[in-house]
């Protein structure tokens, strides 16, 4: 009995260290883990610090008024301990522990033989008019209680709801063990993108890796079948007990565990699962239950207690290496910039089942070089838990490795496991704008602005003043009626020419997009939209399947500061500051803001007339930046020397297209070079247009054979 007074007494000490570090953090002396309550010892959430307390009073309240300690000072004691306690717990608004302690007190109370003695004396009448007492307190007690936070009550209801579902799916074997948070988040998110649902819904959906009741949680993971049999043995203890003092704490201890357990997860802190579990063990011990009242032989007895041993020592030994390992792989993810990969995951295999452990070794994995390990891991990570941190991580790196669907997939689902937060309808919204998705930006913009607020805030406020301007500016663009998209007009600030040049840019539409693109690089770029309809080109050729999807990169040859004033002689005609600028800041400069290729053969070049020129001028001089060099109706005349050029140089590993026209065109300064190319043994393909003239809309009718030729998806 004596160490069964110094267990309760510690523990009653540990509580007293908890309200000290409470007390601080109530008075803003002490920070606690958690960013939205202020009163949490050392836990993460006030539910867990006040059950932790309310061992305590519980524990008190049996030495108070059980044991009834007959020592003045010890009485006093008791009696400051149980105020300080019921002060930290009415401040902790833990109506779990609440509820558990009342239940608790009830137990003490009822396991009295002298209340037993009571209730056995009063007649029919007293009983029934008693019990409609309890009954009414029992009413208005929830209403107060569910009136305190409804919403709290009403999302408890709402997982419990979801969880239901998917236990119904499984009853007898379960989902299996650590798989709550995955199933039942995927499931959550499922519900919401079925069909749209009330406000009421959405904003009591938050993410969740728990049950917040232990109960649903052992059904959903193990099975029906299993939480029947724990709660058939625990009747069959409380049936065969024999009430003594140390059974009845035992019963309360017990108790406010499995009360608080309805509502909460104790399960998954062992401080209070330990301190719950001593009160069942307690039961066990001094409730003379002869469980084992079957003879067994001697050599049986001692096989069960051996393996009994055997499997708490592994249990031990398994959850201590899990922790320890947990601390080894964080201070060495953290503390090390490169790693070896073979250690990482070994110190990280002990920690399967915790989420953010194998997310950490596949983001520390990918930005070591990694790529394919470390995307493994955080996918991995991902579907365990459907965490939208980890999801968005996840997502950010797919766009970095150009698989665009993936991770607009990602963002779209993190959207509906937390229907009521703006951030990932943000991380979405900013995805749309940089694919210049005009329509869906639109749209999205506007649901953002009409989204109710459940918990106002600045970051808030930005996020609707973000959505304002971009229904602004979309309302004025309209629509490009083109199935991919069209930027508006973009700058760039050269450093080599000292001036602001002006371009477009066209996306593919995304859903055909699986990997970083080809981009062409195309000269007068306003005139291969407005006169050659360009982008609607691309469009149908890709929407059919025709050609691979490619970005089209529409430079204008304008300054911004001189908008009026077109420079293309000044920039086209063999200018090797244009060929800098183009290697050097404009080509880096998309390859960093657009999610293209950065590999020479997925680069193309484009220009007609001086715009051709320029292109064979760039590609002379920067070999080594394009693979594909489209020239329509090239004019050589001003610049002569190219011809020498491309003679004495050696042959370089280009995809050539040159076309013109036997009328009035260019076909006098274009046979000599085709002659130069084809000596070289260049891969050229010619288009000779019988009559045709230097207009675009001849170079209008020659687009779908140029994209065809270079992106054919049958080759490529």
């Amino acid at each position: 009995m004596l160490s069964v007074h110094f267990i309760l007494l510690l523990i009653i000490f540990t509580c007293l260290i908890q309200s000290l570090i409470g007390i601080l953090q109530y008075f803003d002396v002490l920070n606690g883990k958690n960013d939205f309550f202020k009163l949490l010892g050392s836990f993460r959430t006030p539910n867990f610090f006040g059950v932790y307390l309310g061992f305590g009073f519980i524990i008190l309240i049996w030495y108070l008024f059980i044991i009834k300690t007959k020592k003045n000072i010890l009485f006093v004691l008791c009696f400051f301990g149980i105020l300080l306690f019921t002060i930290l717990i009415i401040l902790s608004n833990s109506r779990g522990t609440w509820l558990s302690i009342l239940v608790a007190l009830t137990v003490l109370a009822f396991t009295s033989k002298k209340v037993i003695t009571s209730i056995k004396k009063l007649s029919v009448p007293k009983l029934v008019f008693g019990s409609l007492i309890i009954v009414f307190l029992c009413f208005f007690g929830s209403k107060y209680l569910y009136a305190l936070k409804p919403e709290s009550v009403n999302g408890r209801a709402f997982t419990t709801q979801i969880t239901l579902q998917e236990i119904m799916k499984q009853p007898i074997k379960g989902h299996g063990l650590f798989t709550f948070a995955g199933k039942y988040n995927k499931a959550k998110a499922d519900y919401f993108i079925e069909q749209p649902r009330p406000w009421g819904d959405m904003k009591i959906a938050i993410y969740s890796f728990s049950a917040f009741n232990d109960y649903l949680l052992i059904a959903f993971e193990l099975g029906v079948l299993v939480l029947i049999v724990l709660l058939a043995l625990v009747i069959f203890v409380f049936k065969k007990l024999k009430i003594t003092p140390e059974t009845r704490i035992g019963l309360g201890l017990f108790v406010t565990l499995c009360i608080f357990a309805m509502f909460n997860s104790p399960i998954h802190n062992p401080y209070i699962m330990s301190v719950g579990l001593l009160g069942f063990a307690l039961i066990l011990k001094f409730g003379e239950l002869n469980l084992f009242s079957i003879k067994l032989p001697f050599s049986l007895k001692n096989i069960t207690l051996a393996v009994v041993f055997f499997a708490g020592c592994l249990g031990l030994y398994a959850v201590s290496t899990k922790t320890i390992n947990q601390k080894k792989f964080k201070d060495y993810s953290i503390i090390n910039d490169s790693l070896d990969v073979k250690k990482v995951v070994c110190l990280n295999k002990s920690t399967d089942d915790n989420l953010f452990s194998e997310y950490i070794l596949g983001k520390k994995l990918y930005d070591n070089g990694f790529k394919n390990e470390g995307i493994a891991h955080m996918e991995k990570a991902f579907k365990k838990s459907y965490a939208p941190k980890i999801g968005k991580q996840l997502a950010f790196c797919y766009i970095k490795e150009g698989d665009y669907k993936k991770a607009e997939t990602i963002f779209r689902f993190n959207i509906h496991v937390e229907p009521y937060r703006y951030e990932p309808r943000m991380d979405l919204l900013m995805f749309l704008h940089k694919f210049n998705r005009h329509k869906e930006v639109f749209e999205l913009s506007k649901e953002i602005i009409n989204l109710p607020v459940k918990i106002p805030s600045k970051e808030i406020e930005k996020f609707k003043k973000t959505a304002s301007k971009y229904v602004e500016n979309y309302s004025r663009t309209g629509n490009t009626n083109i199935k991919g998209s069209l930027s508006n007009l973009k700058i760039i600030k050269s450093t080599v020419l000292n001036k602001s040049l002006l371009y477009k840019i066209y996306l593919p539409p995304l859903y055909k997009v699986n990997k970083k693109l080809p981009v062409i690089y195309i000269n007068d770029g306003d005139n291969y939209i407005k006169k050659a309809s360009l982008p609607k080109v691309l469009d149908s050729l890709i929407s059919n399947d025709i050609i691979e999807p490619v970005v089209a990169v529409f430079l204008e040859p304008r300054d911004e500061k001189e908008n009026w004033r077109n420079i293309r002689q000044e920039l086209f005609l063999c200018n090797p500051l244009f060929v800098s600028f183009f290697t050097n800041e404009f080509i880096p400069t998309i390859e960093k803001l657009y999610t293209v290729s950065n590999h020479p053969n997925d680069r193309s070049i484009m220009g007609v007339s001086f715009g051709g020129l320029a292109a064979a001028y760039i590609a002379d001089n920067a070999p080594n930046t394009f693979k594909n060099v489209i020239m329509q109706s090239p004019a050589f005349h001003p610049c002569k020397d190219i011809y020498n050029s491309f003679y004495m140089k050696p042959k370089k590993d280009f995809k050539m297209y040159l076309s013109y026209g036997t009328g009035k065109d260019t076909e006098k300064q274009d046979i000599p070079f085709i002659q130069i190319l084809k000596n070289k043994g260049y891969n050229l393909k010619i288009n000779r247009v019988e009559g045709a003239n230097h207009e675009w809309s001849v170079w209008q009718e020659q687009l779908d054979d140029i994209l065809v030729y270079f992106f054919n998806k049958k080759i490529m």
